[in-house]
């Protein structure tokens, strides 16, 4: 919220409740503790709330690191994932990006 500098104290899984009684089902969700940090994805993030919205397309923000990374985002059903940090600072390239296309 305005520049992740305020807090919304909304839960995420009430977020993603109400959002989907508007029909919507694309969610771009980035933990700004991981953000450009290449220190590794929040995978628990990931991971419950793939397990309570199954059929949501999860697009995983922050702290992706390497291909290690994106195959373990893809184990636990991520859709998608921004890896901007990573092409930048060289820790994977765009070939091994390609193999990850569906």
């Amino acid at each position: 919220v305005k520049g992740w500098s305020q807090n919304s104290y909304l839960e995420i899984s009430i977020y993603i409740t109400q959002c989907i009684g508007y029909g919507l089902n694309n969610y771009l969700i980035t933990d700004i503790d991981k953000d450009g940090m290449l220190e590794g994805p929040n995978f628990r993030l990931y991971t419950g709330i793939k397990e309570m919205f199954p059929n949501i397309y999860l697009i995983a923000s922050g702290g992706v690191r390497g291909k290690n990374d994106l195959d373990e985002l893809k184990d636990i059903r991520c859709d998608a994932a921004i890896v901007g940090k990573a092409i930048y600072e060289n820790k994977i390239d765009l070939k091994e990006l390609s193999k990850f296309d569906k």
